[in-house]
């Protein structure tokens, strides 16, 4: 069952919330925002992004618990990345047709 995406509120809450509970290392701050915005623009794994939030929120598991939302569920992700972005269908399927005549 796939969980409903979180609203822009709740996202902005809880990277304000990280802010707060690291004033004293705003280098775990700004960690986190690198992670997120390597998300956007490379779309590592998602097992290898959770690893690296836990790492870096270690001791801190509410903060851990609350990120889990944020994460694409792991199955679309992988049908996700099978497809071509300017496309329905999954890349390579065109070569599979057999054209008749």
């Amino acid at each position: 069952k796939k969980q409903p995406q979180p609203k822009f509120g709740s996202a902005f809450s809880y990277v304000s919330k990280i802010k707060s509970r690291f004033a004293d290392r705003p280098e775990v701050y700004q960690t986190f925002l690198e992670i997120l915005h390597r998300c956007k623009e490379e779309s590592p794994p998602i097992k290898a992004v959770r690893e690296e939030v836990a790492e870096l929120f270690k001791g801190h598991d509410d903060l851990l618990y609350e990120f889990r939302h944020f994460l694409p569920d792991e199955a679309a992700k992988k049908q996700q990345s099978v497809r071509s972005p300017n496309r329905k269908e999954p890349v390579g399927a065109s070569k599979r047709r057999v054209r008749a005549g």
